[in-house]
């Protein structure tokens, strides 16, 4: 699917694709850290900027800050303090972490 997106939009195809497919989001969150980590040992930014799913914008301001690499996330937290409190909503609690 990200292949055709890309061409249908026509946007360069990015750097590193982690390539972790779909799971549970448990699954999917640790395999995104560990695909993730040494990308960043590597390239060792001075900023990570997560975009993306709630749960891969978890995986990635984590492993970012256990890295001491300052993250920022580009999805908009403001929404998690809007609704009623539900503690089964998993995109909730997750958008108040990165908070």
């Amino acid at each position: 699917m990200s292949d055709s997106l890309f061409r249908d939009l026509d946007i360069p195809e990015p750097d590193v694709n982690l390539s972790c497919g779909s799971d549970s989001p448990a699954v999917q969150t640790a395999e995104i850290m560990f695909r993730l980590a040494p990308v960043l040992e590597a390239a060792r930014p001075d900023l990570v900027l997560v975009v993306g799913d709630v749960d891969s914008t978890l995986a990635g301001a984590l492993v970012a800050v256990k890295m001491g690499i300052h993250s920022r996330t580009s999805r908009p937290v403001c929404a998690a303090s809007t609704a009623p409190w539900d503690g089964k909503a998993s995109d909730r609690i997750v958008r108040i972490l990165l908070a």
